[in-house]
């Protein structure tokens, strides 16, 4: 049987929940397309996220999809926070340092900043931490700025969404009159997306892969 004869055989709402269920990042439209081989429509796929979450929520289960970082992803409902934390702590999974959280924070709400504005705000070389960001595809280059040197822009990715659980850089908590905050916004950012972090990334189902 070839593979367009599997797909037809198959319920396709049972493959979504089948992908969506091992995946390790958001699947986004294109990416459920591709994997289903079949020829869904934006909102049919939509209308499938919809069917499979009232399947849930009629039968109790304990966890739903969710839209985040442009893509569709299953997690564990809040309720079940408790439990998912004594497991995350048992793997002792590696987590971001406090200077990694600290830069990440400026660059999430100052975005696209450059590495001496970050330095300007942290008061201390930033070199590594940027470096080690970027190998973990938490940041990227976007650019330069127009000014001498034209020093290199850095700017968020979908894997800081992902890391964070967000759906978007408008989900990020708000912090007003951010530029007089210097001295104390790395720590007080970093306890805010912390909390984030610990909230939603403990909530995945099967995400205990190091960020």
């Amino acid at each position: 049987m070839n593979e367009s004869n599997v797909v037809q055989d198959v319920d396709l709402k049972r493959v979504l929940e089948a992908i969506l269920m091992v995946a390790d990042h958001p699947l986004s439209f294109k990416e459920i397309r591709d994997i289903v081989m079949a020829d869904l429509s934006n909102k049919d796929i939509i209308a499938l996220i919809d069917e499979l979450n009232n399947e849930y929520a009629q039968t109790n289960r304990s966890f739903c999809i969710r839209n985040i970082a442009g893509g569709y992803r299953l997690f564990v409902l809040d309720e079940f926070s408790p439990w998912i934390r004594k497991m995350y702590a048992a793997y002792k999974q590696e987590r971001l340092s406090r200077a990694a959280l600290e830069v990440l924070s400026i660059i999430a709400y100052k975005q696209p900043i450059t590495k001496i504005e970050i330095e300007q705000i942290r008061g201390v070389s930033s070199d590594g931490v940027i470096k080690n960001l970027i190998e973990k595809d938490m940041i990227k280059i976007e650019g330069r700025k127009e000014v001498p040197g034209r020093p290199f822009l850095y700017v968020t990715t979908k894997a800081f969404l992902d890391y964070f659980g967000l759906g978007s850089l408008k989900d990020l908590p708000r912090i007003e009159e951010f530029d007089q905050m210097e001295g104390q916004i790395a720590q007080e950012v970093q306890l805010e997306i912390g909390e984030i972090a610990a909230g939603n990334r403990e909530n995945r189902p099967a995400d205990i892969e190091s960020a």
